[in-house]
């Protein structure tokens, strides 16, 4: 949108993902319409205050050199090297910049009309599973942690025909969920629907990613999902929270 008079733009190649701020839908700039209807996106206003705005147009430039700028915390970006981003002494082009200056990121990302829904127990399956499942040869599930156990076998009452329980010798709580083959079952189809598995099979630990239907929620059902992806595969100490995969795509998706 026009502020104090002028049009601002960015310059990011086409497959940069830009969330919607109405529904918190992520989308890929080349796959948005040339002159978009109602797609709202996040950034800040002339006072450098939190401020949402239409896409008017979108141009493509042909093929332009890019950087690719990464983060203390682990984000990237590619970008032009003349797109300014907002530094401690205020807009300065990309290109120029250097290791070690800062550049400023959200502090939150807000989604004003959230328009999916799931229920409690599915999304806290998830976030089991996501943690510490498998679905490469076949879809499985294991913990040390009673705690982490007892709340995965409350969620999987959404699918009561689906899991077995076994507990080995060193304590492990293990549940076998289908095999390869079991395509047919709700469970599965489930699975399925959001691309986790397929009739080859499911998707392996570095290929996991989050389901685009968890960043249409609102804050209680993404709160619900990161407690289940937490409880398994995470960390709390008083100083810090961590949680560890081999997936990128999962791990950019949790942050």
């Amino acid at each position: 949108e026009p502020i104090l008079g002028k049009t601002y733009g960015i310059c990011v190649t086409g497959d940069t993902l830009i969330l919607n701020a109405e529904t918190g839908e992520r989308v890929r700039i080349d796959q948005i319409p040339q002159h978009p209807q109602g797609f709202v996106v996040q950034g800040v206003d002339a006072g450098l205050r939190p401020a949402a705005g239409a896409i008017t147009h979108w141009i493509n430039n042909g093929v332009k050199d890019v950087v690719e700028v990464r983060l203390q915390n682990g984000m990237a970006v590619k970008m032009t090297p003349d797109h300014k981003v907002l530094t401690e002494t205020g807009w300065q082009p990309i290109g120029e910049l250097r290791p070690g200056d800062y550049i400023a990121i959200p502090h939150q990302l807000h989604v004003s009309a959230p328009d999916a829904t799931a229920t409690d127990r599915r999304l806290q399956l998830l976030g089991h599973l996501l943690a510490d499942g498998s679905f490469h040869h076949g879809i499985r599930y294991a913990t040390y942690h009673p705690y982490a156990a007892e709340t995965f076998v409350q969620a999987m009452q959404e699918f009561p025909s689906a899991a077995s329980m076994a507990a080995n010798q060193h304590g492990v709580f293990e549940f076998t969920l289908a095999e390869p083959a079991a395509q047919t079952d709700p469970f599965s189809i489930w699975l399925g629907e959001m691309g986790l598995i397929d009739e080859h099979g499911g998707v392996t630990p570095k290929r996991l990613f989050l389901p685009e239907f968890l960043f249409r929620l609102g804050d209680r059902s993404i709160a619900m999902f990161l407690g289940a992806l937490w409880t398994s595969g995470g960390a709390v100490s008083s100083r810090s929270c961590s949680f560890n995969t081999p997936g990128k795509r999962l791990a950019v998706g949790v942050q």
